[in-house]
């Protein structure tokens, strides 16, 4: 009885829509002011499948990640299963809506435009099962995001790992305007003396219904030469199997590297997912 019961509970939270326990919202002027805080309890949250991570903001773990790819470059088959679980945590978010008005050229008709100014800053715990290893961490997740005729967001991410004494941190900054975004993301965790950096501009387009992506990055390190390491340029494809849950993704790819010295290599990355 007590693990139906306790079944029942996991249910219920893993659907349940967030709490909001203060909310307070003003109007001056055309423009909207609201602050939130609100619990974060469910467990499985909406992911869009289809879109690459680096297109989108804040990415959202999925609650079950099952993967299996080949790559060319080392002629390896590598698989990976990740199980994550979002415990209940605080939000706290703060919106600015600005409605305003411009005249187009040559015209009397006026533009109704909106300018929107997000910030929150959330922390919840994790439980994550990688390569049969339970791992349970805390993530504080700070976000602003501005839009007007771009979309501009700087993202800090902190994952700390209680029991194992280590902490990892995401720097991410994106400049987003269909069908173009650009990416920088500066990491760095316990173990190194070092941080990480990869800066890099993709465009989004639709062929025969189906979305690809091109894109070029570079990557570099703080503790060795050159800046630019390597150079990396790609075209992303991913096929819908079914239900956007499980899809094939393609990605063939010219990489410029010091690891290789500079030897240009051609490859390609064959990835078979499964997500829910």
């Amino acid at each position: 009885m007590k693990k139906f019961i306790l079944f029942i509970i996991i249910i219920n939270l893993s659907f349940a829509t967030d709490n909001i326990v203060y909310k307070k919202t003003k109007t001056e002027q055309n423009t909207l002011y609201e602050t939130l805080i609100s619990i974060k309890k469910g467990l499985i949250s909406n992911v869009n499948f289809f879109i690459p991570d680096y297109l989108k903001i804040n990415p959202k773990e999925s609650f079950f990640h099952f993967k299996i790819s080949y790559d060319s470059l080392n002629s390896k088959v590598s698989t990976s299963l990740s199980l994550h679980l979002k415990l209940p945590g605080l939000k706290f978010s703060h919106i600015i809506v600005k409605n305003k008005t411009t005249k187009q050229k040559n015209l009397k008709k006026q533009n109704p435009q909106t300018k929107s100014l997000y910030t929150s800053l959330t922390i919840r715990p994790y439980l994550r099962i990688r390569d049969s290893k339970l791992k349970f961490f805390i993530k504080n997740s700070f976000l602003i995001q501005k839009t007007y005729y771009l979309t501009y967001a700087f993202n800090q991410q902190f994952y700390y790992y209680p029991f194992d004494n280590y902490w990892e941190e995401y720097s991410i900054v994106i400049i987003k305007k269909k069908p173009y975004t650009f990416n920088t993301t500066v990491s760095r965790t316990k173990n190194d003396s070092f941080f990480t950096y990869t800066s890099g501009i993709y465009k989004s387009f639709i062929y025969n219904k189906r979305l690809y992506v091109l894109g070029y990055s570079f990557t570099g390190y703080t503790d060795r030469a050159p800046f630019c390491y390597s150079h990396k340029l790609n075209l992303v494809f991913r096929h819908i199997i079914r239900s956007k849950r499980i899809y094939i993704e393609f990605e063939p790819y010219l990489l410029y590297s010091k690891t290789y010295d500079y030897h240009l290599k051609e490859a390609v990355n064959i990835s078979l997912n499964y997500k829910f």
